[in-house]
C-alpha cells in the first residue's frame, strides 16, 4: 500500500494562475512516488482530496514519521485513459523548463509560468522596467528623460526647462543639473573683510558682510574655508571621587581621597608647564603624593627628594594641595592649600 500520509485541501491560489498547488507527505522514496499508478491505488487521502491533471503536488517524500525529516520536491500530475495517475518531478535537477529560441544581444528572461525562458528585445537607448503585470520591457528614453510614476505604472517622462530654469544632462559624470537663469543670478556681493560673516542685505539681492568681534574671554582665528571661535578662558579642574588606595593622577583634574586608610596618587607621567592638579582629603585616610624618576615638588617651605624615594604627605585628614607644573613632566610647585604637609 502507497504511504501517503497527508494530501490536505489545496493551497490558496490567486484567481487564473493555474495549476492548482497541493501539499503532499509521502513516505516512500523517489522511484516509488513517480512510478505510474501509485496514486491509483486510492488511499484514504486520496479519495478525500481527489488529484486532477492540473495540480502540482508540493511533496516531502522519503519521510519518516518520528524524526519528521525527508526531501522535498515538486511533481507534475498527469492521469492516463485507464485512470492511471503518475507523478513527475519538476523540480529537481534535472529541470523541465523551456527555453525558447531567441536572437543576438536578447535578454532572457521567465515567463509567466515559471517554466518557459523567453527572449526580450533589447533596445538602444532605453533602460528596462516591469510592467503591472509583471512582464519586463524596455523604454526607450529621449534627451533629459528619466523613469517616473509609481511601481505599478512606471514611464519615461522628459524634464523641461521652464521660466529662468535650465536643465543640463552630463553623461561622463553621470549628473542632472537643474538651475537658475537670468534674473535669478543678479545679486551683489560687496566687499569683505578678515573674519567678517556675510549675510544677505535688506532688499534679498546684496550679498554684505558682519563683523565677527571676540568678546571677553573668547578668541577668534580662521584659515582657508575655516573661522573658528574659541573660549580664551583657563578651564576649571575636573573633580574626580578616589575610593581605592591608589591612583594615577592625570593634569587638569583634582582628586577627592575618600578612603579610610592612606591613599597613594601618583604625579602625571606626562604633563606640560601651566598644567594643575589638586588632591583634597575627603575621608578618615590621609593621602600621599608619589613621584617617578626625574620627578620633585617644590615648596617656599623645601622640596622633596628627586624621584622615587621622595613624597609629599598630607598630615590631616582634610588637607588640601594645588601644584602647577613648572618643568615639562618633571618639576611641579606648591601654590596655594590648607595643612601641615611632609616632605620626603
Amino acid at each position: 500500500m502507497a504511504k501517503v500520509y497527508q494530501i490536505p485541501t489545496p493551497l490558496l491560489g490567486s484567481v487564473n494562475i493555474f495549476p492548482t498547488p497541493k501539499f503532499a507527505i509521502f513516505g516512500d522514496d523517489l522511484a516509488t512516488v513517480t512510478k505510474p499508478g501509485y496514486l491509483s491505488v486510492s488511499p484514504s487521502d486520496v479519495d478525500a482530496y481527489p488529484i486532477n491533471p492540473t495540480d502540482i503536488i508540493q511533496a516531502f517524500y522519503n519521510f519518516n514519521i518520528n524524526t519528521r525529516s525527508g526531501d522535498f520536491a515538486i511533481f507534475k500530475v498527469s492521469i492516463g485513459k485507464n485512470g492511471v495517475i503518475t507523478l513527475v518531478e519538476t523540480g529537481g535537477s534535472g529541470g523541465s523548463g523551456t527555453v525558447d529560441s531567441g536572437l543576438a544581444n536578447q535578454l532572457a528572461y521567465y515567463a509567466a509560468d515559471g517554466t518557459t525562458v523567453e527572449g526580450l528585445t533589447s533596445a538602444n537607448s532605453a533602460v528596462l522596467i516591469t510592467k503591472l503585470d509583471g512582464t519586463p520591457e524596455f523604454a526607450s528614453l529621449a534627451t533629459n528623460q528619466v523613469i517616473l510614476g509609481s511601481s505599478s505604472d512606471p514611464f519615461p517622462a522628459t524634464i523641461t526647462a521652464g521660466s529662468n530654469i535650465s536643465v543640463t544632462a552630463n553623461k561622463t559624470a553621470g549628473t542632472l543639473t537643474i538651475s537658475a537663469v537670468g534674473s535669478g543670478g543678479s545679486g551683489t556681493v560687496n566687499s569683505g573683510t578678515t573674519n567678517q560673516l556675510a549675510y544677505y542685505a535688506s532688499n534679498g539681492d546684496a550679498v554684505s558682510g558682519a563683523n565677527l568681534n571676540a568678546g571677553s574671554g573668547i578668541s577668534i582665528s580662521n584659515a582657508s574655508g575655516n573661522i573658528t571661535i574659541s573660549s580664551s578662558l583657563t578651564p576649571g579642574l575636573k573633580w574626580n571621587s578616589v575610593s581605592s588606595t591608589s591612583q594615577a593622577m592625570t593634569s587638569g583634574n583634582g582628586y577627592l581621597v575618600l578612603n579610610s586608610s592612606l591613599t597613594t596618587l601618583s604625579l602625571p607621567a606626562t604633563s606640560a608647564v601651566g598644567d594643575v592638579i589638586a588632591v583634597q582629603g575627603a575621608g578618615a585616610g590621609r593621602w600621599t603624593i608619589s613621584q617617578a624618576s626625574s620627578q620633585l615638588i617644590r615648596t617656599n617651605a623645601g622640596d622633596t627628594t628627586t624621584g622615587t624615594s621622595g613624597s609629599m604627605n598630607s598630615t590631616q585628614n582634610f588637607d588640601v594641595v594645588y601644584l602647577i607644573c613648572i618643568a615639562a613632566n618633571t618639576t611641579w610647585v606648591y601654590t596655594s592649600g590648607f595643612g601641615n604637609y611632609n616632605l620626603i
